[in-house]
């Protein structure tokens, strides 16, 4: 199942592993530093927020890269309306709206 998934499926599982260990690593640190006498676990406190930033970016990195896929099997046909007739304005898509334009630069692999 793991070998048959792409490229950046594989780097996100391994940063997901990696986030969830470290986080591990400071919960077991942090019980350990009252029988060692460690004071300053800011390992701890800046570390887990910006492992959890880094895998939130890594995130929307992920559904961004999946939206543009979507958009480039699946064009989305624009309604014009009366209102405005611009053939370059968002769509709305089931709620969403939908800016096919800023996956031009976006080239699938």
């Amino acid at each position: 199942m793991f070998k048959s998934r792409g490229f950046t499926d594989r780097l996100y599982f391994l940063n997901f592993v990696i986030t969830w260990v470290f986080v591990f690593i400071c919960l077991i640190l942090t019980a350990i530093s009252g029988i060692a006498g460690i004071t300053d676990m800011s390992v701890a406190s800046y570390g887990i927020p910006a492992a959890f930033a880094e895998l939130g970016v890594h995130t929307g990195y992920i559904v961004w890269k999946a939206k543009c896929e979507n958009l480039n099997k699946h064009p989305v046909y624009q309604e014009i309306s009366e209102e405005s007739p611009d053939t370059n304005l968002n769509t709305q898509v089931i709620g969403f709206e939908v800016d096919s334009g800023e996956c031009d630069d976006y080239e699938d692999s």
